[in-house]
């Protein structure tokens, strides 16, 4: 019998897990170049950063949110060293948003109920959004920010057992097939 164990935590320590050989892949947002010279990755597919809040928010009835309808919210913040905490203080400058921070996590679940039992608003990627029906993602004008990659890190000397092998492949179809249905779909790109 096979034992797949699922392992959540901050990229540092896993990235970190992963070079030991405590870890044998990452599955998530790829840093390029990785943090350790001996990792490779293997994008999947791109994962635009896009603003979130609750389902029927004031925001999500407008048909295109713009930095003055976004102002008189609060933001729920990712942690400072996190990817979409740059891009949201690029955001908040170029829009002239305010820029006070109340609440930063960097944890999903958090920032979820956040969300969820209230008006505040914050940014995430399009797939952490895709699969939660409390979530809604607010039309708004394109982001800027450098093509967010998802895919797997692997040690460049990791010799996969044949279990192994037959779960990577089977990660492959799985992200080759979301993102043909992403690419058919008729989402309009942030």
């Amino acid at each position: 019998a096979h034992r797949i164990e699922l392992v959540e935590g901050p990229y540092a320590q896993i990235a970190r897990d992963l070079n030991n050989g405590s870890l044998d892949l990452l599955f998530g947002a790829l840093r390029s170049p990785p943090p350790f010279p001996d990792l490779v990755e293997e994008p999947f597919f791109e994962d635009p950063y896009t603003i979130v809040c609750r389902r029927g928010h004031p925001l999500t009835r407008l048909d295109l949110a713009t930095p003055a309808d976004l102002a008189p919210f609060e933001w729920v913040h990712p942690t400072i060293g996190l990817p979409r905490r740059a891009v949201l203080d690029q955001l908040t400058a170029e829009w002239g948003l305010p820029q006070s921070v109340r609440f930063e996590t960097s944890c999903l679940a958090t920032i979820t109920s956040l969300l969820t039992a209230s008006d505040r608003i914050s940014i995430l990627s399009w797939w952490h959004t895709e699969h939660d029906d409390r979530l809604a993602r607010v039309n708004h004008a394109r982001i800027s920010h450098e093509p967010r990659q998802i895919g797997l890190t692997l040690r460049a000397n990791w010799l996969p057992s044949p279990f192994q092998l037959k779960l990577l492949e089977c990660l492959r179809e799985e992200a080759l097939a979301a993102a043909a249905d992403r690419d058919s779909s008729e989402r309009t790109p942030y």
